[in-house]
């Protein structure tokens, strides 16, 4: 949205517009994006604003001590709790892995999974689960996958703006096996030859690295298709893998719980990296294994089996998934690789971007995320990093767009983003994003399907939305007084929506105040300067063209001082329109304003209170008005504030460890004193950025894109 802050030349502010809450996880969206309404025949009465976000959408970016990785796998586990369902095996099978079985000649070229060391440390199972697998796979024409060790490898992509953490690693993933994959997992031999795969001095131990090092790989989670988590037996494992009843399907022991936080954490992070619409993962305990298939409403668990002594589940498992084409894999099929042409094209128009967009154009295309082209019905646009929201680089008009990409809750009850912002822009909402484009993706539009086997889950729609500003985050203000006033845009747009349209904004925060650095000059602003007569600049030695100028603006004022605004708006209103009620105490006030008009003042009425009588007093800021009064009467006067201050917190940025003791206490009363080394490196970002418009900018996991 736009609008000044008090000088003319000055930045505006964009307040991002109230939404149904996004999904956790998200993939891009692709085709049934249509052009906005101007203005929609018919307008509906909301009812329901958006709740809070979750943890899962809550994720702050920084360095994470061991205490608060498990209280956030904790939370995150009670937050899924309700969202996993069981199924019978065949069921799972059935519904989300169908296909043609294996031929008897080609199973009998599979290796079973008896060499999987079942009694030794967890490490040991990995070399002889992939040696059977990749059997499986071997036996595909094609051999588009392989399976890999990654239990002792992070991925190095993104860190710096994705936040990712360096303990999220699949133990054993199932990777493509094309050379752009490949590039990213394939260990090189000196990293093979190094400390880390040669740790130990044990004969013993030794010989099991040395089994494991055909099979590791770095992880890759722009390129992983299937991650596998292991166990040694049952215990520290989300779900019961002896009992198969559904109503006893949960864990719900403290180690069970952060179990759950785990693989809730390896989906998050999956779904978030790619443009998928779901992903199956697979968790082994000893000889046990259950599959799961993940959606932004929860995810479907199978009943467990054992895979070492009935091989035939898994190897099936294994082969209809090397069989599947890329949807029914749950990658987002308006999501492609873009061309070398697109990319090249894009680069060339971002290098004549300036300020904020070149920065955040820069940091959406670091070596290491892939670039893609997203389709719509209206037009195409090319992407890179694989977030929430999207730097995008429309292919048509050659503009860079703000993309941004959720899972909202489908229900006649709760409006689309969309929706909204059609209603707020017929109202004449202030500060607000220009929307060019929004709908739901796919021709057959693409929902999730995990509802459909728990009653009390939300399905989830999958929806894109396209928006003009790329939008400077509220914390990068220069000056005191430019934050002040883009506040006080944020707030006018929250009284507009309020006021005109019906609309309340209920997650206001600093990442759903943007400051847009490229304000179009029309709209309600070139209104009020069309009105004022007043000219804008000065013509230097052009005395003819300035007098010119000065006519044209007092032309221009007295035909607008004619024009009743209001019966204007009345004859201009579509047939069905039903105009909200104004509030009479929160409309718009005159710009006189002093400091009592913000604070304290009697009223003609008292409290009594026991035998004596009271003075009522008006709060203190109690609605927009009084805001809006002290923001005029604060950047009327003199700045009497001091600019930006320097970050108090840039001395931790440094690539310098910081050695920091803690003492907890377990229930039992037991303490416990640990020292940790926790490295501040510059690769690292520590800022919390709320979710919302700018979110994606930095590949950050997004706040309200929870799984339900």
């Amino acid at each position: 949205m736009s609008g000044n802050i008090s000088e003319p030349d000055a930045s505006q502010a964009v307040t991002v517009a109230p939404e149904t809450p996004p999904e956790s996880v998200s993939s891009p969206q692709s085709v049934s994006e249509e052009c906005p309404q101007t203005p929609p025949q018919q307008l509906i009465v909301f009812e329901r604003t958006p709740v809070k976000a979750k943890l899962a959408s809550l994720q702050q970016h920084k360095v994470k001590t061991g205490l608060e990785k498990e209280t956030e796998c904790e939370q995150a586990a009670t937050e899924m709790n309700h969202a996993f369902v069981q199924v019978e095996l065949d069921t799972f099978s059935r519904e989300f892995v169908s296909g043609d079985d294996p031929t008897l000649e080609e199973r009998s070229l599979f290796l079973d999974f008896s060499d999987v060391k079942l009694n030794g440390t967890e490490a040991e199972m990995y070399p002889g689960f992939c040696k059977a697998s990749n059997s499986v796979f071997d036996v595909l024409p094609r051999k588009d996958f392989v399976m890999k060790d990654t239990a002792d490898w992070p991925d190095l992509n993104g860190s710096r703006f994705n936040g990712v953490d360096g303990d999220l690693k699949p133990d054993v993933g199932i990777y493509p096996t094309t050379k752009a994959a490949v590039d990213e997992y394939k260990l090189t031999d000196t990293e093979l030859n190094s400390s880390k795969a040669n740790k130990e001095k044990d004969p013993e131990k030794q010989k099991v690295l040395d089994v494991r090092r055909h099979h590791m790989a770095r992880v890759s989670w722009n390129w992983l298709c299937v991650p596998f988590e292991f166990k040694r037996g049952n215990d520290n494992v989300p779900f019961e893998f002896v009992d198969s009843d559904p109503e006893k399907m949960l864990k719900n022991t403290s180690s069970g719980k952060l179990a759950q936080g785990q693989i809730s954490e390896y989906a998050a992070q999956l779904l978030l990296r790619q443009h998928r619409t779901f992903t199956f993962m697979v968790f082994i305990a000893g000889p046990n294994a259950r599959f799961l298939r993940w959606d932004r409403a929860g995810a479907v668990v199978s009943a467990p089996f054992n895979y070492v002594t009935c091989p035939d589940r898994m190897q099936t498992f294994i082969y209809r998934l090397g069989k599947m084409t890329d949807v029914q894999r749950g990658y987002d099929f308006t999501v492609q690789s873009s061309t070398l042409e697109d990319i090249q094209e894009m680069k060339k128009q971002g290098e004549k971007l300036s300020g904020t967009r070149q920065k955040y154009f820069h940091e959406a295309t670091l070596t290491g995320w892939p670039i893609h082209r997203i389709q719509s019905r209206a037009e195409d646009f090319v992407t890179s990093r694989a977030t929430k929201g999207y730097v995008a680089y429309d292919v048509d008009t050659a503009a860079f767009v703000f993309l941004k990409d959720s899972w909202r809750v489908d229900s006649e009850d709760v409006r689309s983003e969309k929706e909204v912002y059609e209603r707020l822009h017929y109202h004449n909402v202030r500060h607000i994003a220009t929307l060019i484009c929004a709908g739901d993706v796919g021709e057959t539009i693409q929902r999730t399907r995990t509802q459909e086997f728990k009653d009390s889950l939300d399905g989830r729609v999958h929806c894109r939305l396209v928006v003009k500003q790329i939008g400077r985050l509220l914390e990068d203000y220069e000056k005191s007084k430019e934050m002040v006033s883009i506040v006080r845009d944020a707030l006018t747009a929250h009284c507009d929506a309020w006021v005109k349209a019906g609309v309340l904004h209920r997650d206001i925060s600093p990442g759903n105040i943007l400051i847009d650095d490229d304000p179009d000059f029309g709209g309600e602003e070139k209104l009020k300067q069309i009105e004022s007569g007043k000219r804008q600049f000065q013509l230097q030695g052009e005395e003819s063209l300035e007098n010119l100028l000065s006519k044209l603006m007092k032309i221009c004022q007295e035909h607008y001082t004619t024009v009743d605004r209001e019966t204007w708006d009345k004859l201009t209103a579509p047939p069905n329109m039903t105009l909200p009620p104004a509030h009479e105490d929160e409309a718009d006030e005159d710009d006189s304003s002093s400091e009592s008009d913000f604070g304290d003042s009697e009223s003609s009425s008292d409290v009594v209170v026991g035998d004596s009588k009271l003075p009522r007093r008006r709060p203190l800021l109690a609605d927009h008005k009084a805001m809006k009064r002290a923001f005029r009467y604060a950047l009327g006067t003199t700045w009497r504030w001091s600019d930006k201050l320097e970050d108090q917190f840039a001395s931790f940025k440094k690539s310098k460890p910081l050695l920091s003791d803690y003492t907890f206490s377990t229930p039992t009363g037991t303490s416990f004193s640990k020292a940790t080394k926790i490295d501040f490196s510059e690769q690292q970002r520590f800022e919390t950025f709320c979710p919302d418009l700018v979110t994606g900018l930095y590949g950050c996991p997004v706040v309200s894109f929870s799984y339900g």
